[in-house]
């Protein structure tokens, strides 16, 4: 099992009463953040200033390590399939419309018995 590090910007549904924006400009908002990622502009930057997504925006749409098996399908494989550095293009849920970068890969880790062995216990 693998955990990867991403970075996102999501730019909301046409249904989210936050942006009640038809999706044709959704997507167009999403293609001009994904050129200009490809073009050069730093990714966090742009998720900082564009995302929808309140838990990552401030973090520059960070969202850590996450292992398989932890997102929705579509995010997933799109996620999954990128090597480090890796920009998607636009992945479309029903969150909105996903912009990933992967940071890293790494193995997931099991940690030993002895680190977690209270936390097991309780």
């Amino acid at each position: 099992m693998n955990a990867n590090t991403f970075t996102y910007t999501l730019v909301g549904t046409p249904s989210s009463p936050a942006t009640a924006v038809p999706g044709k400009t959704l997507t167009a908002k999403a293609q001009n953040l994904l050129n200009q990622v490809r073009g050069g502009a730093k990714f966090a930057d742009l998720a900082k200033k564009y995302s929808d997504d309140p838990g990552s925006k401030h973090k520059g749409g960070d969202l850590g390590f996450f292992a398989k098996n932890s997102m929705i399908p579509a995010f997933e494989k799109a996620a999954f399939e990128l090597e480090p550095g890796g920009i998607s293009g636009i992945v479309e849920t029903s969150f909105g419309y996903h912009i990933i970068k992967v940071e890293e890969k790494k193995k997931a880790e099991i940690p030993p018995y002895e680190t977690i062995k209270e936390e097991v216990q309780a």
